[in-house]
Formats: structure tokens, C-alpha cells, sequence
């Protein structure tokens, strides 16, 4: 969320320009890829320290799960 008093000094473009840009470039979050079957899913979350993604474990403490599994143990970094 940028402020309603944004200075544009600071970042040398103005509010608009700023919230057209954050719009506009990608995120990197996750990935939810399928290893084979249906029920073989791997999650890896992205680590911008390292620019890449990284492997995660499930909440049933392996590396494969459901999509619904990947969803729900990754939503505790929406809070």
C-alpha cells in the first residue's frame, strides 16, 4: 500500500508511476508442481536471498502432499 503522501523525490517518479510499476512486475511466491499422479505434488517457496526456490515439507512432515495441503500449510504467511 503506498500513502496518500508519497514523495516522489524519494524514489524519483511519481505515485502513479510507482503503483503502475509495482502492478506490473512479478512476484515470486511459490510453486505447487505435480511429480507424476495426482496426489504427488511438491511445494518450494522462493528465498530472494538466494534467488531461487526452495523445497518445503508438508504439514504430514514430507516432501509430497496434496494441492490442498500445500495451500493450507502455506496460508499461515498470509496472516
Amino acid at each position: 500500500m503506498i500513502p496518500d503522501n508519497y514523495d516522489s523525490s524519494l524514489f524519483k517518479v511519481t505515485r502513479e508511476e510507482y503503483l503502475a510499476r509495482a502492478r506490473n512486475t512479478p512476484i515470486h511466491l511459490c510453486r505447487l508442481p505435480c511429480k507424476g499422479n495426482e496426489e504427488k505434488w511438491t511445494k518450494a517457496f522462493y528465498t530472494y536471498s538466494n534467488e531461487k526456490y526452495e523445497p518445503s515439507v508438508f504439514d504430514n512432515g514430507t516432501f509430497y502432499g496434496t494441492p490442498e495441503e500445500g495451500f493450507q500449510s502455506s496460508a499461515i504467511y498470509l496472516e
